[in-house]
């Protein structure tokens, strides 16, 4: 003859735990809402009238175009040198660092 055990319980869910599995996948829904679906807001910028004239400054290098053969060719910075010497990169360490 067999014995069988059950909780006196057995399967059924209490209210608690209804509650908080429900909690649970509606926080995972807004989630992917806000991950997946949602748009951002697309913020509109005003240079404020006291900055406007370093805003054009700003604007005005920015569409720059540098030719770099231009500049090299320029007499003002062919005769520049460099002022820090250029440096051998030394490995540091040994050739075997298990002898003594």
């Amino acid at each position: 003859m067999a014995i069988v055990v059950e909780s006196e319980q057995g399967n059924r869910m209490n209210i608690a735990g209804i509650l908080g599995w429900m909690f649970v996948i509606t926080l995972l829904g807004i989630a992917a809402y806000y991950i997946f679906f949602k748009r951002p807001e697309l913020i509109s910028f005003q240079v404020p009238a006291t900055h406007k004239d370093e805003f054009d400054i700003v604007k005005r290098i920015s569409e720059l175009r540098i030719n770099p053969e231009k500049i090299k060719a320029n007499p003002f910075f062919s005769g520049r040198t460099a002022e820090m010497p250029l440096t051998i990169p030394v490995i540091p360490g040994r050739q075997n660092p298990f002898l003594p």
